[in-house]
Order: structure tokens, then sequence, then C-alpha cells
């Protein structure tokens, strides 16, 4: 079973700002061996649900429904920097963050998949966004392999300026896409005004769009994005049609 704690740097940073009846933020510690759906269905606004080193398989078909939740997903990383916490889908995003005004956080986690048996192309092996907000740093996509879906690693699709998916400091490679490899961005109107989502200090390397009129690495539309301190190599499109 995972097991709640509150940090010392929590109790630090909150208790000047504690009141009678509120409540802390935890931290939900899981290992390989918990259920890592229970644990993200059991955090509450503010909580950390922390991933022990570990492989972390989903249930084919399933996904973490991350609605309604501000929470932040955590993994662990090595001494060398390399992600020790790696979750696994199967026909099925691991996160799915929809219609909700909380904004999730993802960081240093790892993911990979396969979705090859799934109706539509709104299914990304790693993160769905729809009318939402995520921001994503320090993390993996790693041989993300969604050929029919637009986006094989992640899909935001949004009306707002502000339902977007923030990127820093992450690794997408190996992944393949209909659209992009790795980030495929949607905004349904071109009302609201204009925005740029950024990607900063993120390296992309080897993913591969199959239509032609995709991005290897990125596609967005009528969102722009804004790229900074990022590499690509050997991304490619259309090898179909």
């Amino acid at each position: 079973m995972f097991h709640r704690f509150v940090s010392a740097s929590m109790i630090l940073c909150l208790s000047a700002l504690w009141l009678p009846g509120s409540t802390m933020a935890d931290v939900i510690v899981v290992t390989p061996n918990d259920s890592l759906t229970d644990a993200v269905q059991g955090a509450q606004a503010g909580d950390v649900v922390q991933l022990e080193a570990g492989d972390y398989h989903l249930p084919q078909g399933e996904s973490l429904v991350t609605t309604g939740k501000e929470i932040l997903i955590r993994g662990t990383r090595g001494e060398d920097g390399a992600w020790l916490s790696r979750i696994h889908s199967n026909d099925a995003s691991a996160i799915v963050h929809s219609g909700t005004a909380a904004e999730l956080e993802l960081e240093d986690l790892a993911f990979t998949g396969v979705v090859d048996d799934v109706a539509g192309t709104d299914t990304p092996v790693a993160l769905y966004v729809y009318r939402g907000r995520v921001f994503v740093r320090d993390c993996l996509f790693d041989e993300c392999l969604a050929p029919t879906q637009d986006g094989a690693a992640v899909q935001n699709i949004g009306v707002n300026t502000s339902e977007l998916t923030l990127f820093y400091d992450c690794t997408f490679r190996d992944c393949v896409g209909l659209y992009a490899g790795g980030i495929y961005q949607w905004k349904t109107s071109t009302m609201f005004g204009d925005t740029r989502w950024p990607v900063e200090n993120c390296l992309f390397e080897r993913n591969r769009a199959e239509d032609p009129g995709g991005g290897g690495a990125i596609y967005t539309s009528r969102y722009g994005a804004r790229v900074s301190d990022s590499v690509f190599r050997e991304n490619s499109a259309g090898l179909i049609g």
C-alpha cells in the first residue's frame, strides 16, 4: 500500500499560513507494487504523488485520470540523471487531464508504450489534455509508438489561450505518430486571442510523423510554439501518402 507523509519542507513552507481547520498537503509515496491509480485518485489539491524507482504498468486500455486534480506527479532520478520511474501504457493515454481549471504538474517521469488498437486519432501514449493546463518538467518520452494517432507522445486540444501544455527540460526520442512524434497542440477556435506555448531546453531525437503534412517533432495549429534552447536531431515526416 502507498503511504502518505507530510514533508518537512512543506511544514516549513505552510506553517506560517496554516489556519485551524485547514489541511496540509501530503506526499504520497508509491512503489511499483502499489496501485498508482488508487494513489492518484486519492490525491487532494496540493498533494505530491511521488513514484519510487521502478516500472509502473497500467492495465490495457486504462488511464490515470487527473481531471479536477491540482497535484504534482513526480518520479525518481538517478545520480547520473537517468529516469528511474517509468510509466508503461497500452492502448490508452497514460494520463488524461480534461475539462478542468485545475493545473496538473508532471516532473521527472518517463513514459513509454504503444497505441495500435484504438479507434479515432486522439489517444497519445503519454498525455492527453483536453481543455486543461499541464506543466511538464524534466520528463522523458521514450518510444511512444502511436502511428495512427495525431500525436504519439502528447496531445493538447484547447479553446482558450490558457488551455495548453507547457514543456521544460524534456526529452522526446524514438516516438512515432500520425502528425507528430512528439507534441501535437491544436486550438479549435481562432477566438480568444493568440498565445505562444513554451518548449524550453528540450531535446527531440529520431521522432517521426507518418503523414507527409506532419512534423517529426512538433505539430501545432492556431497555437504558436515558443521554442528556445532546444535541440532537434534526425526527426522526420512524410513517410506515407
